[in-house]
């Protein structure tokens, strides 16, 4: 008869076969089998007697021992002494399910790729990829971030990623056994959506709307709530901003949010010649002057009937051209070149201007009867430098494009140039950031994973180093006020911009991220000649 203590070891084998998965065996001190029960709980009475090797030797060494099962070699088995008896545990049962779990995955790792519109992987714990299907259920050989796939089988926790293959593609890792992943992307679908939208983009003749526009700066976060409410109307919008502050992208937003379902038509006002300006805005008849189109030709203002026109730069148009656009904006018509039967159309204008119009109106540059009907709904978008927090935010966003644009796979940029970054006053806004952080992408050599103080361009490392001497010195040495300083650098700034482009103003404008107009004003402003 066994003793008290023998008789509990007894009772919990079941339970513990249970836990452990497998098999759970007690011998005697010699390591024969009293007694076996497998995952379901039962007694195997078939292996009773049998000697156990495992315990024969965790008896004569006198501690516990792990090793391979007796039965099967591709389980474990733990072997514990306790007194005169040996408890022995294997998880072979948990083994071969997850085996049997692992088949059935592959069998349906077809039509999971179908269902999560991309790819499905199997990859085991060594990050070794074991099969892969594509969307249409086919066999394929891909490439991926077996990592992800090892942290998740360890931590047997899901992890969810966006690719840095694709834009708009994520990836999930979701671990299905102690040694086998799962991968799944929906590559396909998301390609599919995107090229749907941008012919959407395309087809509308834009490709911005308000959740595109980035920034967590309380001063951009009250224009977009601004544009959220008007975007709506048909009220006619003046869009106030310095040169590179984003207005078109506002003004796409505004039509895109609308949901006219017309089309949206752009016109810099500045970009064109006064003789050929007015035949875009309104059209032109057949003959109606020597090179005419046959048939004529449709103006802006025809083409984005039930949509919206967009004049940029408005504030560059021809005086005499002014009364002809107030007309317009009256009367809901437009006559065309050589015309004379009045054509209805129902266009929402929005117009854009860096100038302070109301001082255009004073020095009769500028209709005052056109400026009030321009300016029913104003926007201000706040340039750069009053952002506070966006610079960074913007930054990362332009390093990650330009990762995917020119391949490239920098992962982040640097303390110190990020620094640089924030304290620059960027003249050119939005647009002179984008442009700079390409220009470091471009820059840094391949092997290279941050973008350093270096890359940056040059007038960019000078306004640092500038701030840094200003630091050092008093603000109010020589009563000297901060536009001072301010005029200061932006006239060395442009002076190092068009050196370093060979004195090719369309360059440095570029580079700036301004105008070539505006840099020229501000050549002439500070002398600067070329």
């Amino acid at each position: 008869m066994y003793d008290e203590q023998t008789k509990i070891l007894l009772e919990a084998l079941p339970m513990i076969a249970k836990i452990t998965g497998g098999y759970a065996t007690l011998t005697d001190s010699n390591g024969v089998m009293i007694t076996n029960y497998d995952y379901k709980g039962e007694e195997l009475s078939q292996f009773k007697n049998q000697v156990y090797e495992m315990a024969t030797r965790c008896i004569k060494e006198k501690r516990p021992l792990i090793g391979p099962a007796r039965y099967d070699q591709n389980c474990m088995a733990w072997a514990v002494p306790i007194n005169n008896y040996v408890l022995v545990s294997t998880d072979t049962q948990r083994i071969r399910n997850e085996e049997n779990l692992k088949e059935a995955m592959k069998k349906a790792l077809p039509g999971i790729a179908r269902i999560a519109g991309g790819y499905a992987t199997m990859c085991d714990k060594m990050g070794q990829r074991i099969i892969s299907f594509d969307s249409n259920g086919q066999q394929v050989e891909v490439a991926g971030d077996f990592e992800q796939a090892r942290r998740s089988i360890t931590s047997k926790e899901p992890i969810v990623t966006m690719s840095t293959q694709a834009e708009g593609v994520y990836v999930a890792y979701i671990p299905i056994t102690s040694d086998c992943c799962l991968i799944l992307n929906n590559a396909t679908t998301s390609k599919k959506s995107i090229k749907l939208m941008q012919e959407v983009k395309r087809l509308q003749n834009t490709k911005y709307n308000i959740c595109d526009i980035i920034g967590e700066s309380q001063a951009i976060k009250r224009t977009l709530s601004e544009t959220v409410r008007i975007a709506r109307s048909n009220s006619t919008v003046l869009l106030v901003g310095e040169t590179g502050t984003g207005k078109e992208m506002f003004a796409q937003a505004i039509h895109n949010a609308s949901h006219s379902g017309g089309p949206f038509v752009a016109i810099n006002c500045g970009a064109l010649p006064d003789s050929l300006i007015e035949s875009h805005l309104f059209g032109y008849e057949e003959g109606a002057f020597t090179g005419a189109k046959k048939g004529g030709m449709l103006g802006s203002f025809e083409q984005a009937d039930g949509g919206t026109i967009f004049l940029d730069e408005i504030n560059e148009l021809d005086f005499n051209l002014q009364s002809k656009l107030l007309r317009v904006l009256q009367e809901k018509e437009v006559t065309r070149i050589g015309g004379s039967k009045p054509i209805r159309v129902n266009t929402r204008v929005i117009s854009a201007t860096n100038k302070n119009l109301r001082e255009l109106v004073k020095e009769k540059k500028f209709r005052e009867d056109l400026y009030y009907r321009l300016d029913v709904i104003r926007i201000t978008i706040p340039p750069l430098r009053e952002r506070e927090g966006d610079v960074t935010r913007l930054a990362e966003y332009f390093l990650n494009k330009y990762n995917t644009n020119l391949g490239r796979v920098i992962k982040q940029i640097g303390n110190e140039a990020m620094e640089a970054l924030q304290k620059y006053n960027w003249p050119g806004n939005v647009r002179e950031l984008e442009n700079t952080i390409e220009f470091a992408v471009n820059v840094a050599e391949y092997t290279e994973i941050e973008i350093l103080l270096h890359h940056l361009p040059q007038h960019i490392i000078l306004h640092n180093q500038k701030i840094k001497e200003v630091s050092k010195a008093s603000l109010y040495e020589n009563g000297r006020t901060l536009d001072d300083y301010v005029m200061e650098y932006e006239k060395e700034i442009i002076k190092i911009a068009l050196e370093n482009a060979k004195y090719k103003s369309s360059l440095a404008a570029k580079r700036l991220g301004v105008s070539v107009s505006t840099l020229w004003r501000k050549m002439q402003k500070y002398g600067i000649n070329v």
